[in-house]
């Protein structure tokens, strides 16, 4: 039975930290960002309230305008040849501007017919779908996702433990394992 994905967006497909630095005045390249770290307010040395500020005044069209990673098209094609389908996947920060923005970008990228995806942060709520394999570059959301009993593959990026693997590879060869 092929395995049905949950795919997340920010980190994954949507590059919201290259964003977020680029509006605190950093590199967008991120080639400054401290490997394995996660908390993006420490490591752009901001306060949660200061780094998130900004990002709540643009509002929707932060997080509407996001670009795509350059994998992003390649994974997705992937998950479609690989999977017997998917969902996106995605939390929106506490701001209500946010998910408003998340599905504006969704139809941009995806269509504006397209709705198969769920914004909300418990994500472990989907681990029971039957062949679900969870995609995400939170360590956290993957290790909640396991200990729900479902499968899930860390996707790799500077500030989780897969930093030094290859997006694609990495993710090609987990799912053909199944999962973790």
């Amino acid at each position: 039975m092929k395995p049905y994905v949950f795919l997340d967006i920010d980190g994954v497909l949507a590059d919201f930290a290259g964003a977020a630095a680029a509006l605190h005045g950093r590199c967008s390249s991120l080639d400054w960002w401290p490997l394995g770290h996660y908390d993006m307010a420490t490591a752009l040395g901001v306060t949660e309230r200061e780094f998130w500020e900004p990002i709540n005044n643009v509002g929707s069209d932060f997080w509407a305008s996001l670009g795509t990673l350059p994998w992003a098209q390649d994974l997705v094609q992937m998950v479609v040849r690989e999977c017997s389908g998917f969902t996106l996947t995605t939390s929106p920060s506490r701001h209500p501007s946010s998910a408003h923005g998340k599905t504006e970008w969704i139809h941009r990228m995806f269509g504006s017919s397209f709705r198969n995806y769920m914004i909300g942060p418990p994500k472990h709520l989907l681990s029971k779908w039957p062949g679900a394999i969870l995609i995400d570059d939170y360590h956290v959301n993957v290790a909640t996702f396991r200990e729900h009993g479902g499968r899930a593959i860390l996707f790799p990026q500077k500030w989780n433990a897969h930093h030094s693997l290859d997006h694609l590879s990495h993710t090609a060869s987990e799912l053909a394992a199944g999962g973790s």
